[in-house]
């Protein structure tokens, strides 16, 4: 399904959408920046054991599935946004 106003997505539920894969695309590249850099590993056990690339497409299809599954649900885009805010944030204070 293509994800447009003319497919009746509205403008705010495209605007979450969008945000919700940019918070992802920041979580990965402070992830990758953290751990080359030797500043952090991989908290998640079910990331650590994956490349850097494997890690990526792993996320963003995750953040594909959860859009697909809740785009309807505004609330529960919220709440993906939420947590990759608070993990940006997090990921933030470590590299600091």
């Amino acid at each position: 399904m293509r994800l447009t106003l003319l497919s009746g997505l509205s403008r705010d539920i495209i605007i979450r959408i969008s945000l919700l894969v940019f918070l992802n695309m920041l979580d990965y590249g402070l992830t990758i920046y953290a751990i080359s850099s030797g500043i952090a590993k991989e908290a998640n056990p079910f990331l650590s054991w994956m490349s850097l690339e494997f890690m990526g497409i792993f996320k963003t299809f995750w953040v594909c599935v959860w859009v697909y599954r809740y785009y309807a649900r505004p609330r529960m885009l919220d709440v993906g946004i939420v947590f990759f805010v608070a993990v940006c944030i997090w990921n933030t204070i470590i590299i600091w």
